[in-house]
């Protein structure tokens, strides 16, 4: 069975910067944008600190249930990433859990974190062993239906 063939799924918060896809960003030097980022439950979640506060929904949310991924280190030892599984594409979107084309990368510098890269790698590698788990168990149209993919609030996280 899947639950404990992962190991403990280990809960991660911390503030790293996310790199923007956004080409006019390059242009003035906000390539880089500070994000609280927590792993929680099969699920690697970001919010803008900024404003955390005023809106309180996750800017983006990667269910490891429901959107087949992959983490990798970076050839940066504080950059890591997380994509699509190997010839796949970014599924169940619609719900608007994150931004960006289909095989969008999403890449993450710990430099200066409390968490370092391999820590996040090592951590978000058994959260998607989970959700594959879960998948091949279930089937990815039961994993949609049971598992919500919108962009949670930090209350909802935090309950």
């Amino acid at each position: 069975m899947w639950f404990g063939a992962t190991g403990p799924m280990q809960y991660l918060e911390g503030s790293i910067q996310k790199q923007s896809p956004n080409f006019l960003r390059t242009l003035f030097d906000k390539r880089k944008q500070s994000r609280l980022c927590i792993l929680r439950d099969g699920h690697f979640m970001w919010w803008d600190e900024a404003e955390i506060e005023k809106k309180g929904e996750a800017k983006g949310c990667i269910s490891f249930i429901v959107h087949r991924a992959e983490v990798f280190a970076g050839s940066d030892p504080n950059i890591f990433g997380i994509r699509p599984q190997s010839g796949r594409q970014w599924k169940h979107t619609e719900e608007k859990a994150f931004t960006g084309k289909p095989d969008r990368e999403f890449l993450f510098d710990a430099e200066g974190g409390e968490i370092t890269r391999d820590q996040w790698v090592e951590a978000i590698e058994v959260h998607i062993a989970f959700g594959d788990g879960i998948d091949r168990e279930l089937g990815e149209d039961k994993c949609h239906a049971i598992v919500k993919t919108a962009k949670p609030t930090l209350k909802d996280v935090e309950a």
